[in-house]
């Protein structure tokens, strides 16, 4: 819409005050001079006519002032309405404003007793935060993805390097090389297919699916790795459970859940997996008797590519909690971590269906 058809809201209210006023003048005029004609010529006799006519004529000029007082004070009384609807709308506009073109984070206020104001202020404010959060971790994920892929790149180039100045076996350069390139495509498509779980689409339909089959399939691809370090692994599942998503995701969930849990569990610990069926959803528990977590790294452990003290120790690129939590909000879902350092951790997914 142009700028020459837009309207302010106190605007319309004025005018339209306005008409209204006018039209309760009109009606109250016009019944009023409609009762007075009747006065007039139910009267008999000529002797009466002169006085029954300065009395039509005063009774006019006052009901011309009533109505006349009713269209001010109507018409008063709408444009403190609107001043006083519009006021605070204008300064939330301009807060607005400001918080748009200042790199600050700036909260928008509004008068907590105009309730759709307030509201409307509220929803600004956690926009404004959201922001404010995804700027932050579109400047973390720069920072550590430069990081994180500098390692194959560099490892590539000296590998190309040797293989320029003749230093090394062909064959062995190029292994070396195609491992790290893999490496470098995995970083990517992990990257990409969180930021396409955050965006809520997927190009595949979602198709009914056993996840209770489907993480006994996943538990048994880390029992090995348990095993090798004399973990108990307990699975609580029921013999079958549906579930409508992607194949793929769940697997991923699952997967890094006990593969984090394999990871950071001691020797001689124990791992449990369960799944369950509530009124709403699914809930996935995976807890084990690691390291823990600590509390100051809890807030940020789903940002891509970090890494806590802990992980120094274990081969990975910090994706793993990222994907989870992808995942979890692309169902709509809720993530809950209970962690105690030296006692270990639990993570509680819920997801609706």
């Amino acid at each position: 819409m142009s700028s020459s058809k837009r309207q302010t809201i106190s605007g319309l209210l004025n005018v339209t005050g306005l008409f209204i006023a006018l039209g309760g003048m009109t009606v109250v005029s016009v019944v009023s001079l409609g009762l007075g004609a009747r006065v007039l010529f139910d009267r008999e006799g000529e002797t009466a006519f002169p006085t029954i006519v300065a009395e039509y004529f005063w009774i006019g000029v006052w009901l011309f002032l009533s109505a006349a007082t009713v269209l001010l004070v109507g018409w008063a009384v709408l444009w403190l309405l609107a001043r006083r609807i519009s006021r605070p709308i204008s300064q939330l506009a301009e807060s607005a404003e400001r918080a748009a073109v200042s790199s600050a984070e700036v909260e928008l206020k509004a008068d907590p007793r105009l309730d759709e104001v307030h509201r409307l202020a509220a929803s600004f404010n956690r926009l404004l935060v959201e922001r404010a959060r995804q700027s932050e971790e579109i400047r973390n994920l720069s920072r550590n993805a430069l990081h994180d892929l500098r390692a194959p790149l560099v490892q590539m180039c000296d590998e190309a390097d040797l293989l320029a100045h003749g230093l090394v076996n062909p064959e062995e350069a190029a292994m070396a090389i195609q491992k790290e390139g893999r490496a470098l495509m995995r970083i990517v498509e992990a990257s990409a297919e969180i930021s396409t779980n955050y965006s809520g689409h997927d190009s595949m339909p979602p198709t009914e699916l056993d996840v209770a089959a489907l993480a006994r399939d996943v538990a048994d691809v880390y029992a090995a790795g348990a095993e090798s370090k004399r973990i108990r692994l307990s699975i609580e599942i029921p013999e079958s459970l549906s579930f409508v998503g992607h194949e793929i995701k769940m697997r991923r969930l699952v997967g890094n859940l006990l593969d984090n849990a394999v990871k950071y569990t001691p020797e001689g610990g124990w791992i449990s997996l369960k799944l369950a069926r509530t009124e709403k959803g699914v809930v996935l528990e995976v807890a084990d008797s690691g390291c823990g977590i600590p509390r100051c790294e809890q807030t940020v452990m789903y940002e891509r590519f970090y890494r806590g003290a802990a992980a120094n120790r274990c081969p990975g690129i910090g994706l793993g909690l990222s994907m989870v939590h992808s995942i979890v909000m692309f169902y709509h879902g809720d993530i809950i971590c209970v962690s105690d350092v030296g006692k270990g951790t639990s993570f509680r997914v819920f997801l609706p269906c």
